[in-house]
Formats: C-alpha cells, sequence, structure tokens
C-alpha cells in the first residue's frame, strides 16, 4: 500500500484480491475512489454503484458504505 498525505487532502494506492470486501466503514474526509483495473462494487444505504475501469465514485464524509472487489 502506498500512501500521501496534505493538511487537505490523502491518496492511498492499494491492489485487493477478487472477492476481497471491505466491511461497513466510513471516513471523516470525502472520499474518491478510483478503480484503475478491475471492478468495485461500492454499497451503501442509498444503493449500489459499479466502478469499472477508469470510472471513479465519489463518497462524502460520514457516508457508511462497504466495498467489494
Amino acid at each position: 500500500m502506498q500512501s500521501e498525505t496534505s493538511d487537505k487532502w490523502q491518496s492511498v494506492s492499494k491492489d485487493y484480491i477478487a472477492g476481497e470486501m471491505r466491511p461497513a466503514h466510513k471516513h471523516s474526509r470525502a472520499q474518491l475512489l478510483y478503480a484503475c483495473e478491475g471492478i468495485m462494487l461500492a454499497t451503501t444505504r442509498q444503493g449500489r454503484r459499479i466502478i469499472a475501469p477508469y470510472q471513479a465514485l465519489w463518497i462524502p464524509a460520514g457516508i457508511e458504505h462497504t466495498i467489494t472487489f
């Protein structure tokens, strides 16, 4: 995992195994979830979104979500 941080933003890059799932969680800052390759499924109380390669999803701060890779 690679990470970079400033006063206003944080960048994290990590590879996940297909089928791996991050359990429900939320962040104190907004999150821009970007797929370099593969597909992710983001789930919130409001619905589900598929993030395909070269697409991104904005998740506002405080929104509980799960991610399946």
